[in-house]
């Protein structure tokens, strides 16, 4: 024992060394990750100040803000490469609030060095998608900042980066708190059913005073409300207003959600959304609508009653939406950090060029730009980008354009408000900084007017009035043209009626259209560069020169050259041998219009198609069709396959990478869009597995559908019966009508026969022929309840194979007309019996219709004579009738 405590007091030093490193090791982990559970909303910090410089390509450790001699931890800052700075405030940093729901913080970041605003870009990522937000660049008395204000909603990986093109040196920071928000006093939740997720009841807009002291709307849609996804919402008490950004867990955008008071739209980039449903968007005043991949479904009248302007849809893949009305313009495969808003002009980002697709209502002077951010020439400019001209006073074009369309929706011109009009003979025009006269905006007198040999594009209705006048005519064309070409634009082809063969004058850079109907060979111009338009019937054999540049024609089509290939703009008729359309070497695309009344035996889609635009094909009839794995897109492929029968005249590569061919039917590759089945049967039950039905899919008489199913397109079977798993409620979502339909709990399958309660009655509506043998029964159970069968529904057994002996359960009340209409004998060479129990009350029409005509019909009542209530043609088609039979077979 002596020993011991010797050994313990000689070891003493050493353990106390011990516990000194463990407790100071313990007290800095405490000190710099701060488990203090008191956060920023009870300390009631409104502002921090971190002042440590820190260059953009160097690391730094903790962000810490000093409050009372206390330090808050904040997060970190530091840089990972490429001159990219990044602040990381994780849910343990004092800047969330106890409630974890979200503030509003302003942020300066003082800077060394004079920097463009574009230079440095401020990001709030998450998984639910990420935020950016382009600060304002001013200056006080401590120097020079970028200033930031921001809206921060909780999510337990939210990451806040700074973004630098170049290096910075960062010399404070200053993060000023304007609110925190432990309730989100905006909106209102309630928990949904599943106790799992939360649905807002009422929202509202809120209002938030920018960098630039003017007073903004917000609406935010929370992703997460108390730890939980708020994935739905009541439209009742729902009024968004200015910006509105969506929350990454909402399901569906239901009907009536946007309407005047939204100025733009804001989906996250990774959220769940999976529709939007009819006027979604109505009366809005929107001009883009960014639409994200994850949303598979849109009702073509998702946005109405646009009188005033259109919308720009932007969609960040090539989907097969429906075909949507006049008030919008799509784009697709389009991400979001394509799109730029500058000087209230919006632009598309290609590889090397912008497009400029949108103007901004309330900007007077419209003087685009030559280039933007110093890199990007304006090349296009696309359709209506002005539609409320009222306010428009000028509008400069650029120098760099090398496309202009009808600049004005509805294509109406006013132009005695627009103070840079030129005028040239006639002529009204609209000019750039070195060309005055590069569109032709309108005409005072189309029979005088000649163009400015500078003019380089056109109104596109302006045609309408000039052909009136027919300047001139050379073979059977009408030409308006410069005083240096005459024929620089054919607005006519074929008004010499007794010809079939035209050459248009080589001169011509512009052709108007093709629509004709004519039979006719046109030789085109070697130096054509635009063909407005290229609608027709496959009536015209077109030739170009193999030099032109532009367009290449192969056996009477013409194809337009593009980067990646040929695309396919007219399909000619001549194109046509031993009934097959014979398509040209390299064609990558079906552009809009293109097949227009081709009748073919096999449409063999060339194996370099990748694809075919949403109205490709106007009208064309055939057989069969080969698809090609090179396909990436198909348009409206899917309804021209609707005319297909049998799933062997479809012939699919089997590389395709977007159809799939699986047990007689045709899917997406993904098996979630079902796109036709083919299986020859009175019932088909929709796989668990397909998510969206598309039109003309399914040619069964009775369809039984999942409720997981997402989208039902409205003409999506010719059946009479649906049989659905969900209720009422769960239908209403695919905004659709059918003849009839059954919910969960309303119909079962026993013994061959589909039973389906009505009015508490139940009846026999219909057969499953998946079943051998189809067998009436008196006693159905549904569940764990039995039913009496009442009555037998019309047409329920209709081309139904029975068996030679038909018995009416005892207990039936009413038999429906046509009830085994069309019906088929087992032993179609006998006789086939049927019974029909005195408890028959009722025959509504005449009962039986035999396909095989030798077999002979005998019908056996229990009944003395034919009751009232049977009428008089019932037993129409029957052979032989015989009343008071003493009993009816089991």
């Amino acid at each position: 024992m002596k020993q011991f405590k010797k050994k313990l007091i000689s070891c003493l030093p050493y353990i106390i060394t011990i516990l000194i490193v463990f407790l100071t090791v313990f007290l800095i982990i405490e000190l710099n990750t701060n488990k203090d559970d008191t956060k920023l909303s009870d300390r009631d910090i409104k502002y921090f100040v971190y002042d440590d410089k820190v260059k953009t390509n160097e690391k730094n450790g903790l962000l810490e803000a000093k409050k009372d001699d206390e330090y808050l931890y904040l997060g970190y800052i530091n840089n990972i490469e490429n001159n990219n700075g990044f602040i990381t405030m994780n849910e343990n940093s004092d800047l969330f609030i106890a409630s974890k729901i979200s503030f509003l913080w302003k942020m300066k970041i003082y800077v060394n060095n004079n920097v463009d605003a574009n230079n440095i870009i401020f990001k709030l990522e998450s998984s639910s998608g990420t935020q950016k937000v382009i600060p304002i660049i001013e200056k006080d008395e401590k120097g020079t900042y970028l200033f930031f204000d921001v809206i921060s909603h909780y999510s337990p990986d939210l990451y806040y980066h700074f973004d630098f093109t170049k290096e910075v040196t960062l010399e404070r920071i200053e993060i000023y708190i304007e609110k925190t928000l432990e309730e989100i006093s905006y909106c209102q939740l309630e928990l949904n059913e599943d106790n799992n997720s939360y649905k807002i009841v009422k929202l509202n807009s809120h209002a938030i005073i920018n960098s630039k002291n003017e007073e903004e709307l917000y609406t935010i849609i929370p992703d997460i409300y108390k730890g939980l996804p708020v994935t739905d919402y009541e439209t009742s008490n729902f009024t968004p207003a200015g910006y509105v950004k969506v929350g990454s867990n909402i399901q569906t955008i239901y009907e009536e959600s946007f309407g005047l008071a939204v100025k733009y739209i804001e989906f996250s980039e990774n959220g769940h959304t999976q529709k939007i449903e009819k006027y979604a968007f109505n009366n809005t005043n929107l001009d883009v609508l960014y639409i994200p991949s994850y949303i598979k479904t849109i009702h073509s009248l998702f946005i109405m009653n646009k009188s005033s302007n259109i919308i720009k849809v932007v969609y960040s893949d090539q989907k097969e939406f429906s075909k949507f009305d006049n008030s919008c313009i799509n784009y697709y495969n389009i991400k979001p950090d394509q799109l730029l808003h500058i000087d209230k002009m919006t632009y598309l980002i290609n590889d090397d060029y912008a497009t400029l697709i949108d103007v901004d209502n309330d900007l007077n002077d419209v003087n685009i730009p030559n280039i933007i951010n110093d890199k990007y020439p304006v090349k296009v400019i696309e359709d209506y980008i002005i539609y409320r001209i009222d306010n428009i006073k000028s509008i400069t074009l650029p120098d760099s354009v090398i496309d202009i369309k009808s600049i004005f929706y509805n294509n109406i011109v006013t132009v005695d408000q627009l103070s840079k009009v030129n005028e040239y003979n006639n002529g009204l025009y609209l000019g750039s900084t070195t060309n005055k006269y590069l569109y032709l905006l309108n005409v005072n007198n189309a029979a005088k007017v000649i163009l400015h040999s500078d003019m380089k594009f056109m109104h596109e209705d302006i045609t309408n009035e000039i052909t009136l006048s027919k300047q001139l005519i050379e073979n059977g064309c009408v030409y308006v043209g410069t005083e240096a070409n005459p024929y620089y634009w054919c607005i006519e082809i074929g008004s010499d009626l007794n010809s079939t063969s035209y050459t248009i004058n080589e001169n011509t850079k512009i052709i108007k259209d093709f629509s004709t109907r004519r039979l006719l060979t046109v030789t085109l111009p070697k130096g054509l560069e635009k063909i407005m338009n290229w609608e027709g019937q496959g009536n015209l054999k077109l030739i170009i020169d193999d030099s032109n540049p532009y367009f290449k024609t192969y056996c009477g089509s013409l194809y337009k050259v593009q980067e990646n290939g040929l695309a396919l703009i007219y399909a000619s008729k001549s194109s046509i041998s031993n009934r097959e359309f014979m398509f040209i070497d390299n064609c990558v695309e079906i552009k809009d219009h293109a097949i227009n009344g081709l009748l073919i035996d096999k449409l063999i889609l060339p194996d370099t198609l990748e694809i075919i635009e949403d109205e490709a094909f106007i009208s064309i009839s055939f057989q069969q069709i080969y698809i090609p794995g090179s396909l990436k897109y198909m348009g409206n492929l899917s309804n021209l396959l609707s005319r297909i029968s049998n799933i062997n005249l479809i012939e699919l590569d089997i590389n395709s990478t977007i159809l799939k061919l699986e047990d007689e039917m045709l899917l997406s590759y993904d098996k979630t869009i079902l796109y036709k089945e083919f299986i020859d049967k009175n019932t088909f039950v929709v796989p668990e597995f397909v998510k969206y039905i598309k039109n003309n899919a399914i040619n069964a008489r009775n369809t039984f559908i999942h409720k997981n199913v997402l989208s039902i397109e409205n003409k999506f079977t010719n059946q009479e019966i649906v049989f659905f798993e969900g209720s009422k409620d769960d239908w209403k979502k695919y905004e659709i009508n059918v003849s009839k339909i059954y919910y969960d709990n309303q119909y079962t399958k026993y013994r061959g026969v589909i039973y389906a309660i009505i009015e508490d009655l139940v009846w026999a509506v219909s057969y499953d022929d998946s079943s051998s043998i189809v067998t009436l029964s008196s006693q159905i159970p549904f569940g764990e309840s039995t039913y009496n069968l009442y009555g037998i529904g019309s047409f329920a057994f209709e081309n139904a194979v029975m068996s030679s002996t038909i018995i009416i359960p005892d207990g039936v009340v009413i038999i429906s007309g046509n009830a085994f209409y069309g019906i088929f004998s087992i032993n179609p060479s006998k006789e086939m019996k049927v019974f029909i129990p005195d408890s028959v009350s009722k025959i509504t029409g005449y009962m039986i219709y035999l396909r095989q005509t030798e077999t002979v019909v005998k019908i056996y009542c229990q009944a003395k004579e034919k009751p009232s209530d049977w009428v008089d043609l019932c037993f129409t088609y029957a052979d032989e009738v015989y009343y008071e039979m003493d009993s009816i077979p089991n």
